[in-house]
């Protein structure tokens, strides 16, 4: 039943993520997020709701970095409207940004595995970056490959269940484009770490 239940929750992310993307490039064919997201009160697939529910409803708790960029504003939003999680912090490189949730605040430069809550069980990564914005290549991989990579590790430390990161379309570790390279990179290494999902 458990393994059912892990395959349908994939299923739903990769519906979700897979909307979000069509609603990107073809807005005509807009989809509301709302009605299918799997983290909503009143989701479509509300049967997956209540075996989840019931066995992890005390224990969720989600980390979100990036909190303050687009899709991290987001998220949060939705999050802190969802019944789906106990919890939810914040991991923020300056203070006062986000109201009604938990800040962490922490440079990713310094960022210890002893600055972030040990109950974390999922952390949504919403960091990115420009190479514009980073002011150089080097700064970009840093932000999207190495920070990212780091907060994976302290996080699977700590016990986290699960890691789900904001990639790129064309992310591919032998891709020509820079951009798509670093995030190809990103995942491939993420994989090593060890996550279940």
């Amino acid at each position: 039943m458990k393994h059912f239940l892990d395959r349908l929750e994939r299923i739903h992310k990769v519906q979700d993520r897979n909307l979000r993307i069509r609603n990107q490039f073809f807005p005509e064919r807009r989809v509301d997020f709302e009605k299918n997201s799997f983290i909503k009160k009143e989701e479509k697939h509300s049967f997956l709701n209540l075996f989840r529910r019931n066995r992890y409803m005390s224990q969720k708790i989600a980390l979100v970095a990036g909190a303050t960029g687009l899709i991290g504003k987001c998220l949060l939003e939705e999050l802190s409207q969802s019944s789906y999680y106990q919890k939810v912090y914040a991991l923020v490189r300056r203070p006062g940004n986000i109201t009604g949730i938990e800040e962490i605040v922490s440079d990713y430069e310094s960022l210890v595995a002893a600055s972030l809550p040990k109950e974390i069980t999922d952390v949504f990564c919403c960091l990115g970056t420009t190479i514009s914005k980073a002011g150089s290549q080097e700064n970009f991989r840093k932000v999207d490959h190495e920070y990212v990579l780091k907060l994976a590790k302290f996080t699977k430390e700590k016990g986290t269940r699960s890691f789900l990161v904001v990639s790129a379309l064309g992310a591919d570790p032998k891709s020509f484009v820079f951009y798509n390279r670093v995030k190809g990179e990103m995942e491939k290494d993420l994989e090593k770490i060890g996550f279940s999902f």
